[in-house]
């Protein structure tokens, strides 16, 4: 007995000597998140890093960018049309003398709301599909499959075109019509992950103490889905604003004189291959392909920090 408490009294002083503050408590680490873990990932992915702040710049801009510009986006100067880009005017006018800056900006808005309000749409669908699919199981999930499937099959672009030519380009239409045409892969990714998880030791635990289905899926298994989701929400903002910009560039999309970056790119056809005025059509351009590329480099990064196999590298 002696011994032995003379080696604890060994192993004590050891640590106080190595943690003078009191680590006796020897392997002892502060706890940490899962989102901190996650965070320190996504700042090694250094483009993932750059892209964010890209993103964040832009939002920030064409938040800010026509309140402060001393042009409207709608106003017409036939004196100043079709001047190449200048210190009066960054990105050059248009043939109705319209700043192309404060309408670059303008119409980034709206491009980045679509982005926006169909993914939220889209994860609402999907992620329910998805749980009740999951988690549920048998005729329910035959039948939300098949839903999918129909879904899938659909020609998405021509039923966009055809829903926004009867109804008509209103925002409200084109978000509802694109979110509805988009859930269909966050409802398989969600309903892949319940059925991997639903019979797992944690999940029969929580039901032998007499959790509700819905405490089991709200608590137990939905959170345990969030990195697919985030990462396939991510990426669906620029397909989102692709597939927008594609609308307002065949004509059926917002109509002028509202400002998108797909309109604008439609508007300067002529005037970019007939007159040489490469401004018009490089700024509008030149956005969608960095927001473009920036959401997919930010999502690529978050698919690696989200990644529980990377943790503690």
């Amino acid at each position: 007995m002696s011994k032995t408490i003379k080696r604890t009294r060994d192993a004590s002083a050891v640590a106080t000597a190595v943690w003078p503050d009191g680590a006796a408590t020897l392997g002892a680490a502060a706890p940490r998140s899962l989102w901190s873990d996650a965070w320190r990932q996504f700042r090694r992915h250094r483009l993932a890093l750059i892209s964010l702040a890209v993103l964040a710049l832009m939002g920030l801009a064409v938040i800010i960018g026509p309140e402060v510009l001393p042009y409207d986006p709608e106003r017409i100067d036939f004196a100043a049309k079709n001047q190449p880009p200048s210190l009066a005017h960054p990105m050059g006018t248009d043939e109705l003398g319209r700043d192309q800056l404060v309408r670059v900006l303008d119409g980034g808005r709206i491009s980045l709301a679509v982005g926006l309000a169909v993914v939220v749409i889209a994860m609402t669908i999907g992620v329910a599909v998805g749980a009740i699919a999951g988690y549920a199981g048998g005729l329910a999930d035959n039948a939300l499959m098949r839903l999918v499937d129909t879904f899938y099959s659909m020609p998405s672009l021509f039923v966009i075109i055809l829903v926004v030519t009867l109804v008509g380009p209103r925002f409200a239409t084109i978000v509802l019509v694109l979110g509805l045409l988009r859930w269909m892969t966050m409802a398989r990714l969600v309903r892949g992950t319940f059925l991997s998880l639903r019979e797992k030791e944690f999940v029969e635990a929580a039901r032998s103490l007499g959790a509700s289905h819905v405490r089991i899926v709200v608590r137990h298994l939905l959170p345990n889905t969030l990195s697919p989701v985030i990462v396939a929400a991510t990426l669906g903002i620029a397909g989102a604003i692709l597939t927008e910009s594609a609308l307002s560039f065949l004509g059926v999309g917002f109509q002028p004189p509202q400002a998108t970056w797909g309109r604008m790119l439609q508007e300067a056809q002529r005037a970019v291959v007939n007159d040489g005025q490469w401004w018009r059509g490089f700024f509008p351009g030149l956005m969608i392909f960095l927001t473009i590329l920036a959401v997919n480099f930010v999502g690529d990064g978050l698919r690696d920090a989200l990644d529980p196999r990377r943790f503690g590298r």
